[in-house]
């Protein structure tokens, strides 16, 4: 969202779908109105906007839900009637979803365009894991990169940034190592499958 922002020249705001959500009766209907207000406000006077949802299907989740709370179909409509027209205000709006069959039918009928990012391919994988380890004291080798991409199949580059990232905390608290190993991977590795 940032780098498209960038290139066309908007400001832009991005939060999570659950940054919107309140245990309070019509509260996050109200959060809704107040996002597409403010994000006019700032098109109006900018020339337009980059509005960015992650996690989007928490407050557009289907509404044939059987177990769907009133609340929830009331965000559901009431997002729709704002994006409905927003385009008329130079607003760009952008979601990101890990459950696309989840989202409400009608909210997919009103983006322009939808595009499914895979889970990475094991160059890809070991790609993400090199990325992750430079600039970081380590001892894993080309050969043992391979291996954990090899044994990821499956995984987001989320679940392997966070499988590096607890290698890396495995390392600082033990007073016997200096750099992250193979061993402290695979030992990440195995809690997150766990």
């Amino acid at each position: 969202a940032k780098a498209l922002a960038g290139e066309i020249g908007y400001p832009y705001v991005t939060l999570s779908g659950g940054d919107m959500l309140s245990r309070y009766i019509n509260a996050s209907t109200e959060n809704v109105n107040e996002l597409f207000a403010e994000a006019r406000a700032l098109a109006d006077h900018c020339g337009g906007a980059l509005l960015f949802i992650d996690e989007i299907d928490s407050v557009l989740k289907t509404r044939q839900s059987t177990n769907q709370h009133a609340e929830d179909q009331k965000v559901v409509n009431e997002f729709l009637t704002q994006i409905e027209n927003i385009g008329d205000h130079n607003i760009l709006f952008m979601g990101a979803t890990n459950v696309h069959e989840e989202l409400d039918s009608a909210a997919l009928s009103r983006f322009d365009k939808e595009l499914f990012v895979g889970l990475p391919e094991e160059q890809t994988r070991k790609e993400i894991i090199v990325t992750h380890l430079a600039g970081r004291a380590h001892s894993v080798t080309d050969d043992e990169i391979a291996d954990l991409a090899a044994a990821t199949e499956g995984y987001s580059a989320r679940d392997l940034t966070k499988i590096v990232t607890d290698a890396a905390r495995r390392t600082l608290v033990d007073p016997d190592r200096d750099e992250i190993t193979f061993d402290a991977c695979e030992a990440a590795l195995s809690e997150f499958t766990g």
